[in-house]
């Protein structure tokens, strides 16, 4: 464990005690910690109690507590251990005089319950009780028999798989008294200020703008989902799959450029904030080097998405710079950041001038123009080569009266099919996975366009060019082959039970329990 590690890990550990404490437990989060990493080589207390370690975690944690203070305001009155409950956020909104005044009445106060996080709606269960201690140990001592199964192979396995399950407990928890802000988020939040503030003072980069926030977005998501779904009756039959396909499609297309962008800058998973509905947003250092680095990547990045899209989706990455007093007014660091997004947009027309003296593909004469093709894909109204015709005619061989659609978009549907029966999505950061027959992939050769229709027991969503390779697979248990393995909500696994009883050292684990993945696999069409 480096001394970077040390401040990302310590940051968790500060909150995790504060977990511990709202459980009124007497053991230490760092007495914890070293039983249930007592065979991982990396480990190392010592680097954990160092002065200046301490000294930067400190801070981080100060400065998430000043930048969620826009939403948390009761935290400043209030001190203790005994936290309370997290409130509904919705409780501080209002519309109308009526509303603000009963928002402001004791009778409005609600509470989620103190309980893991679980596909049942129980978790939203409205709370108006004060918590009881009987309510809250439970709730630590499931925590702390969970951590004894996480995988401790390396550092970023652990501190990964480590996240997850802080997730599941501690998101009921808030982070200061009648605040509506969780622990978990906290935690993560301060761990990449930590980070971030380690980096700065290495490279010696000034203490004036120590933070860069970077925002991806991910321009004609609705058109890219739902324009296909309604050109042509024929297209409607299958409409439940194709939106499917399509829309997990883009959230792992997100999370995928989010991941190998945070690996070009050298930052942990911890530092992406939230990677969704279009948009991600990472907290960085701001340093020489990250800045060089983002400018290369973001440049990588177009270019790939011009080539696999064609300007059906369109990216942009945004970038912003700010001192300790504009981070703790993060409502207005979003709106100026939102700003210079909304500026980019208008330039993505330049795009294709980046890629030089060489083509996307052999359709292309040159950057700005796209060959005539010999049919057009029905779903999206793009030319399709030759050979992209002959790959639509094999693979929908068996039904004469289908139009003719490109190998990406037969592979949605794949997707869509493979979606309903999925129990883990694996990812390995690496060239190639083994291959299985019965597991569908994006054609990019007509020999094989025959598995595409009957594959239905996984697909194998590749991203080549950013070197990441998503598996959808029926397997419950992590893949040796893997890098990350994380269990699908549905009702077959409502208490989110990720980690394997079986060792996985060298597979970080976790789970995907956001509301499109939960909506759209509960239909099973």
């Amino acid at each position: 464990m480096t001394n970077r590690d040390a401040v990302a890990l310590g940051a968790l550990l500060l909150r995790i005690e504060q977990f511990r404490q709202f459980g009124q437990l007497e053991q230490t989060a760092e007495t914890r910690l070293r039983d249930w990493s007592v065979n991982a080589d990396w480990y190392s207390a010592e680097l954990l109690r160092r002065e200046s370690i301490t000294r930067i975690i400190e801070e981080a944690d100060r400065l998430a507590s000043q930048a969620g203070r826009e939403t948390c305001p009761a935290e400043e009155n209030q001190q203790g251990p005994n936290l309370g409950r997290l409130e509904f956020i919705t409780r501080r909104l209002a519309v109308t005089d009526e509303g603000l005044r009963y928002r402001e009445s004791s009778q409005s106060l609600k509470y989620y319950p103190i309980s893991p996080l679980s596909v049942s709606d129980d978790v939203f269960r409205q709370r108006e009780a004060p918590p009881s201690t009987n309510e809250n140990a439970p709730l630590w001592e499931q925590f702390a028999a969970k951590c004894k199964l996480l995988p401790t192979g390396s550092f970023a396995v652990y501190f990964d798989s480590l996240l997850h399950l802080l997730h599941k407990f501690a998101w009921c928890i808030p982070n200061a008294p009648g605040g509506v802000v969780s622990l978990y988020d906290h935690a993560r939040s301060a761990a990449a200020l930590a980070i971030s503030l380690y980096d700065t003072l290495q490279e010696d980069a000034g203490d004036d703008r120590p933070f860069l926030l970077i925002e991806g977005d991910v321009s004609g998501v609705q058109q890219f989902i739902y324009n296909p779904a309604f050109n042509g009756q024929e297209l409607q039959d299958r409409i439940a799959r194709r939106l499917r396909g399509r829309s997990f499609y883009l959230n792992l297309l997100l999370k995928t450029i989010a991941d190998w962008l945070i690996e070009e800058l050298g930052l942990y998973s911890v530092n992406i904030l939230w990677a969704s509905g279009g948009h991600f947003l990472i907290v960085a250092p701001n340093t020489e080097k990250t800045r060089g680095k983002l400018k290369d990547s973001v440049r990588k990045t177009q270019r790939w998405t011009w080539r696999e899209f064609r300007g059906a989706l369109g990216l942009v990455i945004a970038d912003l710079h700010l001192t300790r007093e504009e981070l703790s007014r993060f409502g207005e660091a979003r709106e100026r950041l939102a700003q210079i997004t909304a500026r980019l947009k208008h330039q993505q027309i330049a795009a294709p001038l980046s890629f030089g003296s060489g083509s996307p593909s052999n359709e292309w004469s040159n950057s700005w123009v796209l060959n005539m093709g010999r049919e057009i894909c029905r779903d999206t109204g793009r030319d399709l080569s030759q050979e992209e015709s002959e790959i639509s005619d094999k693979a929908q061989r068996e039904e004469e009266t289908q139009p003719p659609r490109s190998p990406q978009s037969l592979f949605f549907d794949a997707i869509g099919r493979a979606l309903v029966n999925a129990r883990t999505i694996q990812l390995r950061r690496r060239d190639g996975w083994p291959e299985k027959e019965d597991i569908a992939r994006l054609l990019r050769d007509k020999a094989d366009a025959g598995k595409l229709k009957e594959a239905a027991r996984g697909a194998l969503i590749e991203f080549l060019d950013l070197n990441r390779t998503w598996l959808l697979s029926e397997e419950v248990e992590p893949l040796d082959s893997a890098d990350l393995c994380l269990r699908l909500a549905d009702h077959r696994d409502r208490a989110l039970d990720f980690l394997s009883d079986i060792q996985h050292p060298s597979v970080a684990q976790g789970f995907v329990c956001e509301r499109w993945v939960m909506v759209e696999r509960k239909t099973g069409s």
